[in-house]
C-alpha cells in the first residue's frame, strides 16, 4: 500500500465530480468532517452512547456507580495453608 502525504491528495468537491482542490483550501472543519467520513462517520450507536455517557455523568453518575451491580460474583479460591490446595471460599472466610 503507498503512503499518502495529506499535503499533496487532491480532494475531490462534493457536488462537482470534475473539481479537485488542494488539502490547504479546507478548513479545519471541512477537513474533519472529510476524515469522520472517510473513517466510518458517527453513527446513531455512537450518537447513543455518547449522549447515554452525558446523561449519566451530568446526573451525579449515579447511573454510571450502578453499572458494577451488573457483574457477577466472582468465584473466590482460598488456601487453609500457603502450600495447601485452592479451595472454594466465600468473601466472609476471608473479610
Amino acid at each position: 500500500m503507498e503512503n499518502l502525504n495529506a499535503e499533496e491528495t487532491d480532494i475531490l468537491i462534493e457536488g462537482d465530480p470534475n473539481r479537485h482542490i488542494e488539502q490547504e483550501d479546507l478548513t479545519f472543519e471541512e477537513k474533519y468532517d472529510r476524515v469522520l467520513g472517510e473513517t466510518g462517520g458517527f453513527g446513531w450507536f455512537q450518537m447513543l452512547t455518547v449522549s447515554g455517557f452525558y446523561c449519566g455523568m451530568w446526573s451525579g453518575s449515579w447511573v454510571i456507580y450502578g453499572l458494577t451491580f451488573y457483574e457477577l460474583m466472582p468465584k473466590f479460591l482460598c488456601r487453609s495453608t500457603l502450600k495447601g490446595a485452592w479451595e472454594s471460599c466465600k468473601p466472609a472466610d476471608f473479610c
